[in-house]
């Protein structure tokens, strides 16, 4: 994480500096300011503190700023009303907002106060106060009561979550003590938690898990009406209301034509979605031939799409495992059957699987492997 650490006394930046070191030992990139003129007993009290620690030279607010666009965690050592005033014009939401936390001046509290799970605040502020000895304070309802929080459990597993306002209703149902249905079509580690039940789709729809040693409804023929599944695809709604938890585990395959624009392969891949069913937060990268290195059209796509783009050699395509459609016309022209169902392979890695085989749209082919995944908890 990138963290961003502001003081405003000589004992608060005392505090800093050990939090700096403590953290950076931890391989985070930290920063150190004090928003305060020192007089001669604090220079000295804090001369090792100074050394690494910049004055803020504009106002507390332009600094605050430019801490919400460029540092993933902010701390304050001081005031929780200074840090509530100095961040509140610049709040949005959970999903774009920095970690908040403010540590008082004698350390003795750790308290987050802005996004708790999907910023890591809650996390960062007890880790910080193992450091210095202090208590954090927890205050998110999830948190206090031991539950599942949805929130923090898709940022554990790296998944996006779809329509995100439901997040809101899964936690507000756990709280109530309400049954949120859960299914996924990866492996677990760990434990179920107790708020959840685990269904299997079938054809789109929940139906409980037979022989699972998960919980298990004592009416097994109802379905809660709203319900989490993790899953690649976003064309069946296994719950009345779903709320989808979406892994960045497939790479699309793509082969082209020669001078093929930019419009052309943006409206491949979005017709690839629309046909499979595969939702694009799904997609770690796209992956071709490495002839294609100087392809204009394919190059701006993925800077567009701000996507990764990995190259591979017809060596590298040849020696992907598995059964692949052939094309003869590729073949002669490159000497490999086919470009993007290997390509998509070798991107995914180890005991990955090709999932979608090769789809031709005007002159791109594109298809879809996925890499292997478990969901934990």
């Amino acid at each position: 994480m990138n963290i961003w650490i502001v003081s405003f006394t000589g004992a608060g930046s005392l505090i800093g500096s050990r939090l700096s070191n403590e953290l950076m030992s931890y391989g985070h990139t930290v920063r150190n300011w004090i928003k305060h003129t020192y007089d001669k007993a604090e220079r000295t009290e804090s001369k090792t503190a100074l050394c690494n620690t910049s004055v803020i030279s504009e106002s507390l607010s332009e600094w605050t700023r430019k801490a919400f666009s460029m540092a993933d965690a902010i701390v304050f050592i001081g005031a929780v009303g200074i840090a509530v005033r100095a961040v509140a014009p610049y709040v949005r939401d959970k999903y774009h907002d920095p970690a908040v936390i403010c540590v008082d001046c004698s350390g003795l509290y750790c308290i987050p106060i802005l996004s708790g799970h999907i910023g890591g605040a809650n996390r960062l502020a007890k880790k910080m106060a193992g450091m210095i000895g202090a208590l954090p304070i927890i205050t998110t309802a999830t948190d206090e009561d031991g539950l599942f929080a949805v929130d923090l459990f898709a940022d554990d597993n790296s998944l996006s979550s779809t329509p995100k306002e439901l997040c809101k209703e899964v936690s507000a149902l756990i709280i109530a003590g309400r049954r949120v249905g859960f299914a996924t079509d990866y492996p677990i580690n760990g434990i179920l938690p107790g708020s959840l039940e685990l269904f299997s789709v079938t054809d789109g729809t929940a139906c409980m898990k037979s022989g699972s040693a998960y919980n298990i409804s004592i009416d097994r023929g109802q379905v809660p009406e709203l319900g989490i599944y993790v899953t690649i695809f976003t064309n069946r709604e296994p719950f009345k209301k779903t709320l989808f938890l979406i892994p960045r585990a497939i790479w699309l395959g793509i082969g082209c034509r020669r001078g093929i624009s930019e419009e052309m392969i943006e409206k491949a891949v979005h017709r690839f979605f629309y046909d499979t069913g595969l939702s694009g937060l799904s997609v770690a990268g796209i992956a071709t031939c490495d002839i294609k290195k100087d392809e204009g059209g394919l190059l701006s796509y993925v800077d567009k799409a701000n996507i990764n783009l990995r190259f591979y050699t017809v060596t590298e395509l040849k020696e992907q495992e598995g059964c692949f459609s052939s094309s003869e016309f590729v073949t002669r022209t490159l000497g490999v059957d086919n470009v993007c169902e290997r390509a998509a392979v070798a991107a995914a890695g180890k005991d990955s699987k090709l999932i979608i085989s090769k789809k031709v749209f005007n002159g791109v082919t594109v298809a879809a492997a996925e890499a292997r995944l478990k969901i934990s908890f």
